[in-house]
């Protein structure tokens, strides 16, 4: 059986009507909330300015300075593919942080703000989970396709 088939598989209409949207502001880059999404539809991307230049929409691809010394110069951006999302809430439950970096939004209002063209192009940019050691949580989930 090939893997990685449910990428053709979009949820029309999404099982749920909320699914969780990234404030940037709350987020330490733990990357706990990847780890628990049993569906993996939370992902990490660390992108390079010119990538994040270059998004379909830049206003709506938001990156923030990527945290550690080996990710100098580089920029962190999580990605939720919202037709993929089934609502469970196990990564808000998940996140550590107070206010919490993930939030359960109208999937309407993430899809008509650019949530499933985010994701595609987060998607398209290259791998670079080897930056990190992959044995540690952050780096495990980094950049996974």
């Amino acid at each position: 059986m090939q893997s990685g088939t449910t990428r053709y598989e979009k949820r029309r209409p999404n099982p749920s009507a909320l699914i969780p949207k990234w404030n940037y502001t709350a987020c330490t880059q733990c990357n706990q909330c990847v780890a628990v999404c049993p569906h993996a539809v939370i992902r990490p991307f660390i992108v390079t300015r010119d990538e994040a230049d270059n998004a379909p929409s830049p206003s709506t691809f938001v990156t923030v300075k990527a945290q550690g010394a080996e990710l100098a110069g580089k920029r962190y951006t999580l990605q939720i593919s919202p037709l993929d999302c089934t609502g469970c809430t196990a990564c808000v439950e998940a996140c550590p942080e107070a206010p919490k970096a993930l939030e359960m939004q109208d999937v309407e209002n993430v899809l008509s703000t650019g949530g499933e063209d985010n994701w595609t192009y987060a998607m398209s940019l290259p791998e670079r989970g080897t930056l990190i050691d992959k044995y540690t949580l952050k780096g495990g989930s980094m950049n996974i396709k």
